[in-house]
């Protein structure tokens, strides 16, 4: 299975900052505030999402912040 997930990054394309192509990000947390009135508990619910952020200019790639369907 190792192999596989070997051959299958050797194919794989690099995924580059949308504004200034660097190829280096960090993670970071983006929070997001659920209001009552939309919220399953009928409370305000803040939410923590992890994102990745470019290295050099902070840039956030939309790509990042979308739900990823596996």
């Amino acid at each position: 299975q190792q192999q596989q997930l070997q051959a299958a990054l050797e194919n794989a394309l690099d995924v580059n900052c949308d504004e200034c192509d660097n190829d280096r990000f960090v993670p970071v947390f983006v929070v997001k505030k659920i209001s009552a009135l939309v919220s399953p508990s009928g409370q305000e619910v803040i939410v923590p999402i992890q994102a990745l952020k470019c290295d050099s200019c902070n840039h956030i790639n939309e790509v990042f912040l979308k739900p990823q369907t596996p």
